[in-house]
Order: C-alpha cells, then sequence, then structure tokens
C-alpha cells in the first residue's frame, strides 16, 4: 500500500555522464509519501510505474506511453 500525491516535471531516463538521455517533459507521476510494510527496508528512492494505463491509479499515463 502507498499513499502520496500527483506532481509534474521533467522525466529524464538513460546516463548522462554518458550522453544518452531520454527526457520527457510534463510527466505525471506519483510522488509516495507512505510505503506499506510489503516495501519493508528496502533501499529504494522511488520506483516508476510502467504499467498499461488501464492498471493506473487516477487515470495517470505511464511514462512508457507518454513517449510513444
Amino acid at each position: 500500500n502507498v499513499t502520496g500525491i500527483l506532481g509534474r516535471d521533467t522525466v529524464t531516463l538513460g546516463d548522462s555522464k554518458m550522453g544518452s538521455t531520454l527526457a520527457i517533459p510534463n510527466t505525471t507521476f506519483g510522488q509516495a509519501q507512505r510505503l506499506g510494510v510489503e516495501f519493508g527496508d528496502l533501499p529504494l528512492d522511488g520506483y516508476l510505474g510502467l504499467a498499461f494505463r488501464q492498471a493506473a491509479v487516477d487515470d495517470v499515463e505511464p511514462v512508457v506511453q507518454v513517449k510513444m
């Protein structure tokens, strides 16, 4: 279980040091404020949903579909 808010920003994927990045402007994404116990003590600072829009919360278009 995750709770949070929606935000909008440019999402950048890739390695900027290698010069190979993909920037997706005006992307709406969830910002987790509380993670459920199922996440335990996982060392993470975030995760990016790559599901289809039909599975998305609040009808947010997933990053992969925004770019396509």
